[in-house]
């Protein structure tokens, strides 16, 4: 073995160390940003700089933007020679000139980055000569990332775009989310809200905030509870937000943020532009959604407004669920992670633990399965991670698909919360499966995951 062969080596059990030492789920940044964006909408446009089967790690025919998405598409020779400059730049000036986009990410690749190509040279050059801001990043699977991270630096891109957008009119948010929150309460609560009485909203005096993390699921019932005690939301990031809305995103006085230790990056670009930051809970399960809406109402000063919204709801969840969590006693409910990649908020924030206290929340003795390397040491770390995260729970650690499904028959538990890779293992087993992906935020939520999870429980081992 030659001296490149070893420091070869070196650097790929290097990263695969600090990939199994976490509990997040890798990826490929490439393929993470390219998968974000693509069902994104707003005026930009992505060039993925490599060969034609970069664009295979994603989805690249679908999503609302597929049509902004471009590709160099060098060739063998043109990376072997190294002749991978005048591509990208045709490209970038033929978009420039036809589509006039509001920016545009340039995407490196592993072929790029192997050949050592600094195509960042190009795209300085096509920006400045067309006037189009144009922002090259060093992606690919070699760059081996945490989704977190992934999004984290994908976001400080977004956020610190200095590209100016008429502001938002905020002018008939309160009566359209009222109007909007009294039809789903009452479908699902059977009770009318009472809501504050407030003028119609005069952006130019209520205070305006970012909710970053707060998944919508079926309804965006916490941005519609926000509007409805008469506070100015700017957006929900990422899942409802445009390339304008992050754009504007510097322009709110508060963000309210799951997990902002996910997002050093972009906690550090919205406090540059001199935004204070409030950590709230996943909003999952009754006490999680009503805190985040209780923290929310303090900073904004309608503290009086959201306990006369929501103390009636509070003693009618407890109600409707307490039956379900006390017949749960006896069950042995399971919680995979480190097997999904979505890029979804929901999935990976607090490392991808989002929805546990949730599930805690039910009273059943949940354990956790995590897929990874049978290594005492990442052991001792995934146990860390769980302390820090305040989870005292049995844990087990299954290196495959096929060693889950050993596991589920060794301990027979009567539910399992898991999605992609080990439905295959759920449904082998018997074991009755909940998609995480199906769980429901908010207050609705913690009547429809009670319910969903009765119904598993109902159908029983097969």
């Amino acid at each position: 073995m030659d001296s490149q062969q070893i420091s070869d080596e070196a650097f790929w059990k290097k990263q695969e160390k600090r990939r199994e030492h976490r509990l997040g789920q890798p990826c490929c940044t490439q393929s993470g940003m390219s998968w974000t964006m693509i069902n994104m909408p707003g005026n930009f446009a992505v060039v993925v700089h490599g060969e034609q089967d970069c664009l295979n790690c994603f989805h690249h025919h679908t999503g609302k933007s597929s049509v902004q998405f471009y590709s160099t598409r060098l060739t063998d020779s043109q990376l072997t020679m190294g002749t991978t400059d005048e591509p990208l730049r045709q490209c970038l000036d033929l978009i420039a000139l036809e589509e006039r986009p509001d920016f545009i990410l340039v995407l490196g690749t592993c072929p790029v980055e192997v050949i050592g190509s600094v195509f960042s040279d190009v795209v300085q050059e096509v920006s400045q000569r067309t006037g189009v801001p144009m922002i090259p990043l060093r992606t690919s699977g070699l760059r081996l990332s945490s989704q977190q991270e992934m999004l984290d630096w994908l976001y400080q891109t977004l956020v610190s775009l200095a590209i100016p957008k008429p502001p938002r009119d905020y002018q008939h948010d309160t009566s359209i989310a009222q109007r909007k929150l009294k039809s789903l309460w009452k479908k699902h609560f059977k009770i009318e809200p009472i809501f504050p009485s407030l003028s119609p909203l005069d952006s130019s005096s209520e205070v305006t905030i970012n909710l970053i993390g707060v998944p919508s699921g079926r309804h965006p019932e916490i941005e519609w509870i926000c509007q409805s005690l008469g506070i100015s939301v700017q957006a929900s990031f990422p899942e409802k937000a445009s390339t304008d809305d992050w754009l504007r995103m510097r322009e709110a006085e508060h963000s309210f943020v799951v997990d902002p230790g996910m997002f050093p990056r972009l906690i550090a670009a919205l406090e540059s532009f001199d935004q204070l930051i409030h950590e709230i809970p996943f909003p999952m399960g009754l006490e999680a959604s009503m805190q985040i809406i209780e923290k929310i109402a303090i900073v904004c000063d309608k503290e009086e407004q959201a306990k006369q919204l929501l103390e009636p709801l509070r003693d009618i969840l407890h109600r409707t669920t307490q039956p379900y969590y006390q017949a749960w006693k006896g069950k042995k409910f399971a919680v995979v992670t480190r097997m999904r990649n979505s890029y979804q908020l929901q999935s990976v924030s607090h490392n991808g633990l989002g929805h546990l206290p949730a599930i805690l929340e039910m009273g059943m003795p949940v354990s956790l399965l995590i897929q990874g390397a049978p290594d005492p040491k990442i052991r001792d770390s995934y146990q860390e991670i769980l302390a820090k995260q305040g989870f005292s729970i049995p844990f087990y650690i299954f290196s495959s698909p096929f060693e889950l499904e050993i596991l589920l028959n060794e301990h027979q538990f009567d539910g399992i919360c898991v999605a992609d890779q080990g439905r295959h293992a759920a449904h082998a087993s018997g074991t009755p499966l909940i998609d995480p992906g199906e769980l429901q935020s908010g207050l609705i939520g913690v009547k429809e995951n009670a319910q969903l999870i009765e119904k598993q429980f109902r159908r029983g081992r097969v």
